[in-house]
């Protein structure tokens, strides 16, 4: 005669079963239950901590925290409150607890709670960049039940992020590579892809950066895990809006806000509010500039990893920037002069903040600071956000055959761009270097501006505006442009393979929408 399973030995079962298969939220959930229910196994209270914390899930975290503290006293219990609380308490009082809880028990001896005692170790020191102690702590997985492995393997994520901070990014990437290749639906894949897009972000390649942060968000849905999401999205944020790309930007940085405030998870928020006070500094909105650049540094007071301190630091620069308030920009970066901060930033490669340095070095006249910060500013700067650059290259000596190129390469990139507020400029600066092949490209960025309806500076000098409700199609874009270039009807109409009379009737909408009378306003706005 074969028993019944009881209801109770059926939750053991399925508890055991979700945390086998790497389900980690459904296991804490289930363990939860466990912990709570009136005859609960003496263990399930840290079981439903131990997959809580591989769950990457704030709302399951703080319930397991609830269970845990129920548990018996000992290292195990104080280690996992540590993990689940330490991202929602400030962090002193998370790395008391952390101190605390080695004074008392020590190192341990058991290979299960030495790997768990390693990667807290690891976490803590992470946060506080300390990358010596998370290089320190040696992976040791000495048990092979799945959560185990998967502890280890976010130890091994740890240890890669110091190596990167090191400067050894090809190491960094040989420990991120097995959890990249874990299946979908394991939370450590999207934080590998996570910490492959801030490898590629800082050192400059935002392409592949973005790329990177698609697959992390893709992983985090995947694998229900809401952390991994909202640094996704966070980033993503950031690296749109250093490439220009402002309206995605804010997408991205709203996302990341809304979703880390229903959480209750705000560890990332400082990168999604520098994000958009640039945005918003980029539109001249400075009460909503000074109100995201608040919170950034609020926040950044309660938890300094490096690279959120960099970030913010480089978008309060990009801040005074907007204003042309050089004295600023170079205020806003001292944070990036710290030992750790500055060693760290020029070990991943992003030096390409110089740029803004030597902008306002330029600025105040100080042209041996411009050369001195171009000396370890990369060629491939970001002249189409950063354009003042260019002239900084040729105060310092730069050829202007090399100018040149570089400022083609930037307006190729500019033309991605949905506010490329400060083209113009630069191609002025091209023109007189004798780029005439460059102007219609800048044209072409102009009028992308008068479609977002933004105020061009020189033409409210000679009182032409451009109403806010402006919004050009892509053919009364192409029409203005042409017009712009000193082309007539019938040639615009040959060009773009149109009727006159079609683009007679293009021609007409889009001055109409740019408030202006005729073809002469227009050439006039162009200068």
């Amino acid at each position: 005669m074969t028993r019944t399973p009881t209801r109770r030995s059926e939750a053991l079962r399925l508890a055991a079963l979700a945390r086998e298969q790497g389900s980690f939220r459904e296991a804490a959930t289930r363990w939860i239950a466990l912990a709570a229910s009136d005859d609960p196994p003496p263990y399930a209270h840290l079981r439903a901590g131990a997959c809580a914390v591989l769950s990457d899930h704030p709302g399951v975290m703080a319930d397991a925290a609830e269970v845990v503290r129920a548990a018996e006293d000992g290292l195990e219990r104080e280690l996992l409150l540590f993990q689940l609380e330490f991202l929602r308490t400030p962090l002193e009082r998370s790395m008391v607890r952390w101190r605390q809880a080695v004074e008392r028990f020590g190192e341990p001896g058991e290979p299960r709670l030495r790997l768990h005692w390693a990667v807290c170790r690891a976490e803590a020191a992470w946060m506080v960049g300390d990358v010596a102690t998370v290089l320190a702590v040696r992976e040791q997985c000495g048990v092979d039940d799945e959560s185990a492995l998967a502890m280890a393997g976010r130890l091994r994520l740890f240890e890669a992020y110091a190596h990167w901070l090191l400067g050894n990014r090809e190491s960094a990437r040989t420990r991120i590579e097995p959890l990249r290749r874990t299946p979908p639906g394991r939370p450590e894949r999207a934080s590998a892809f996570n910490l492959l897009g801030q490898m590629s972000a800082l050192a400059g390649d935002w392409r592949g950066a973005g790329r990177h942060f698609a697959e992390a968000a893709q992983a985090a849905r995947a694998a229900d895990a809401p952390i991994p999401g909202i640094l996704a999205a966070t980033w993503s944020g950031f690296v749109a809006m250093l490439g220009g790309r402002y309206s995605q930007a804010r997408a991205h940085a709203e996302h990341a806000l809304s979703h880390s405030a229903d959480l209750g998870h705000r560890t990332f928020d400082p990168i999604a509010h520098a994000t958009l006070a640039v945005v918003a500094a980029a539109a001249g909105r400075w009460d909503d500039t000074g109100h995201h650049l608040g919170e950034a540094q609020r926040f950044v007071g309660e938890r300094v990893m490096p690279e959120t301190v960099f970030c913010v630091a480089v978008a309060a620069a990009v801040c005074s920037r907007w204003r042309g308030d050089a004295p600023g920009i170079l205020d806003a970066l001292q944070p990036l002069d710290t030992p750790v901060i500055g060693d760290l930033t020029e070990a991943v490669g992003a030096t390409w903040w110089l740029s803004l340095r030597a902008e306002a070095s330029l600025a105040t006249g100080d042209t041996a600071a411009v050369r001195r910060f171009l000396a370890r500013t990369p060629d491939w700067t970001p002249l189409f956000l950063y354009p003042d650059t260019l002239t900084a290259r040729l105060a310092s000596g730069a050829s202007s055959d090399t100018a040149l190129a570089q400022a083609r390469r930037a307006l190729t990139a500019s033309s991605e761009n949905d506010f490329p507020l400060a083209t113009l400029d630069l191609l002025d600066l091209l023109v007189e270097l004798g780029a005439r092949d460059a102007v219609t490209l800048g044209r072409r960025a102009a009028n992308l501006r008068l479609r977002l309806g933004v105020v061009d500076e020189r033409a409210s000098a000679r009182g032409l505006t451009v109403p806010p409700e402006a919004r050009l199609t892509r053919r009364e874009t192409e029409c203005v442009t042409l017009a712009a270039d000193g082309l007539m009807n019938s040639e615009i109409a040959q060009t773009l393979h149109l009727s006159v009379k079609t683009v007679e009737h293009h021609m007409s909408t889009a001055l109409a929408k740019l408030g202006m009378r005729n073809r002469r306003d227009l050439r006039q706005l162009r200068g």
